[in-house]
């Protein structure tokens, strides 16, 4: 009986730890998706000295993903690219994940400050309160 107790009592301490752990990798595999997206924009910026928010173009540059056109994630591991063509030309690369999360990351080439944001209500890229970490 107290093998028994000791077994439910370890498994009571364990599980919270382990689901907290499948949550944690769901959201960092959302989070190298969009690290992932952002280095093919990038090439791609490096090379035409502008953003493409073409999906078509993206997906010729980086085929693992799957690319959509937007600026306000819906879809669970889809990478949204969404370009600000006027100013200092800003592209967003957004994301959500499995846990309902969404991540966000934005780049203006002229600073060269990347910025990241986190919305459980997944809003648009545009609105979102950007630091420089997730």
């Amino acid at each position: 009986m107290v093998v028994i107790l000791i077994i439910a009592i370890l498994i009571a301490v364990a599980l919270p730890t382990f689901l907290g752990a499948r949550r944690e990798a769901a959201d960092r595999r959302t989070q190298a998706l969009i690290r992932n997206g952002y280095a093919a924009a990038k090439a791609q910026y490096l090379e035409a000295e502008v953003y493409s928010d073409n999906a078509v173009v993206m997906e010729g540059l980086e085929p693992a993903l799957t690319w959509v056109t937007g600026d306000t994630p819906a879809g669970i591991d889809n990478v949204y690219i969404h370009v600000h063509a006027a100013g200092p030309h800003e592209v967003f690369i957004s994301s959500e994940s499995t846990t309902g999360d969404c991540f966000y990351l934005h780049d203006v080439p002229s600073t060269g400050v990347l910025e990241y944001a986190v919305d459980s209500g997944c809003g648009v890229a545009d609105g979102q309160a950007y630091s420089s970490d997730w």
